[in-house]
């Protein structure tokens, strides 16, 4: 994994503990880059953890941002890391859709266009794909 990704995990276990160790609140995510959304992603988290002083109507987006990025965008990043041979393009849009439907309408609303533009995974030929590759013999 790289640095950013070690640094994104520990964060999304802090977290998801509710406790920030003062090993992870040293750890510094890498220089913010546009083309990689791991760094803004990361980002969030750290200003979820720290002392900010946010408004309620900016925590509420941050509550949300923070969610998406801990139960949708981070789960998925390592999998897809882990499984990245192409026969597991259609299952992991599955996984994705299904992780999706548990957000709040807010964020389903906003995300849609983008899950919509990256559904080509999901054409018959890469489910065919998938399918042949599969080890499942049922």
């Amino acid at each position: 994994m790289s640095t950013d990704s070690r640094v994104a995990w520990k964060y999304l276990h802090a977290i998801a503990e509710g406790k920030l160790d003062p090993e992870v609140a040293a750890l510094k995510c890498g220089q913010l880059s546009h083309s990689r959304w791991l760094t803004c992603g990361m980002r969030c988290l750290l200003l979820y953890m720290s002392k900010h002083g946010l408004g309620l109507e900016n925590m509420e987006v941050l509550k949300l941002l923070v969610t998406w990025v801990t139960q949708v965008y981070l789960p998925m990043f390592y999998e897809i890391k882990v499984k990245h041979e192409i026969r597991y393009g259609p299952w992991h849009v599955i996984k994705l859709f299904r992780l999706w439907q548990k957000q709040d309408a807010r964020v389903k609303d906003a995300s849609k266009p983008y899950l919509k533009s990256g559904s080509w995974w999901v054409h018959p030929e890469n489910v065919l794909v998938a399918l042949l590759c599969s080890d499942d013999t049922k």
